[in-house]
This record gives C-alpha cells, sequence and structure tokens, in this order.
C-alpha cells in the first residue's frame, strides 16, 4: 500500500500530515499480514517508531525524530527534487539485490544516507538476516 498512489502530490501531502504514530499503527493493525515491512520517507520520520510494536512487523525511516530527511536528486530544468535520498537507496537495493536480507538493507541505507539517521523499528520478524528484501517488493 503507497499512500498517495494515484492522486495528485498535494492530496498525498494533505493525507500524510493527517496520520500520526498512532493513526498508523491503528490502521496496520486491522490488516492481515504474514509480515510487514513500512519504510517512511519523511522529515522527522523516527517519530513513528515509538508506536511501532506491530508483531513480525519492521518499520525503516528516512530520519530521527528530531530531523529532516535529505533529498537525492534535483531535476534542473523542474527545479525541484524528485527523488529523496532514503527512498532511492531502498530502491535501488529492492531493485539491484532483491536476496539481500533486511538486516544488510537497514545497513546499506544507514551508511548511505547522508545528513540524517536512517532508523529501523519493531521485530523484525524474528531474524531480519534471514528476510529478504525481495519478498517486499516485485520486480
Amino acid at each position: 500500500v503507497y499512500l498517495g498512489a494515484g492522486q495528485p502530490v498535494l492530496g498525498a501531502y494533505k493525507a500524510a500530515r493527517t496520520l500520526g504514530p498512532e493513526a498508523m499503527r491503528s490502521a496496520l493493525s486491522a490488516v492481515p499480514y504474514r509480515r510487514l515491512l513500512v519504510a517512511i520517507e519523511a522529515c522527522k520520520s523516527g517519530a513513528f517508531g515509538a508506536a511501532f510494536d506491530l508483531p513480525r512487523g519492521l518499520l525503516l525511516t528516512a530520519a530521527s525524530p528530531t530531523e529532516n530527511s535529505r533529498g537525492g536528486t534535483y531535476d534542473l530544468d523542474k527545479r525541484i527534487w524528485i527523488t529523496d535520498q532514503f527512498s532511492e537507496a531502498l530502491w535501488r537495493a529492492a531493485a539491484g539485490a532483491p536476496a539481500t536480507s533486511l538486516s544488510e538493507v537497514y545497513r546499506r541505507l544507514y551508511s548511505t544516507v547522508t545528513g540524517s539517521h536512517v532508523g529501523a523499528y519493531g521485530t523484525a520478524f524474528g531474524d531480519a538476516r534471514a528476510i529478504t528484501i525481495g519478498e517486499f517488493f516485485s520486480p
């Protein structure tokens, strides 16, 4: 599930501003799942970590609760950031090496995203070394 998929960027932005940590947890608790991976690319996204205690779930965030996330790719013609470092690195990990474990993906994100601290919260399904990023992303 992607917040904002199929709607204008402004609509997704307004929806995201109203979704707090408890509302997210409540919404996700109502959905049946075997394993759950949530990735949030947003400034101060680590604020969602304290409320994320869902069984067999892992939350990856682009920044700590007190810092901004960072842009990745800037379009000079449109004069706008079109990617963020965290989402770009996560996409590259999923597309380029789907057999990579979630624990290794987290280590790579943490070391390659500059200017903010990537966070990981949750139970990680027991052993994040045994679960691959490819389980959550389709080619």
